[in-house]
């Protein structure tokens, strides 16, 4: 198992939404993502919010994102 685990690439960042933001889904049908790295760098966040925004686009749904690290992500057309 060790040896498996070791093969795989670490994880360099992460996104996340809050119970407040399912709420609004709910009530909006859309939701903002927050998003970061482990080392809080601008250019690896900005990164990481390119990476998300390009999986969200190829799974078919509207994102907003002007391309900024402080910036959240948002998902519109989400089914409530």
């Amino acid at each position: 198992m060790r040896q498996r685990l070791e093969k795989k690439p670490k994880a360099v960042g992460y996104v996340f939404f809050h119970r407040q933001d399912d709420d609004g889904m709910r009530k909006t049908g859309g939701t903002y993502l927050a998003f970061g790295t482990r080392n809080e760098a601008e250019a690896d966040m900005v990164e990481i919010g390119r990476v998300v925004v390009r999986e969200l686009h190829r799974v078919g749904l509207h994102v907003e994102w002007p391309g900024d690290a402080a910036t959240r992500i948002h998902v519109a057309g989400v089914r409530k």
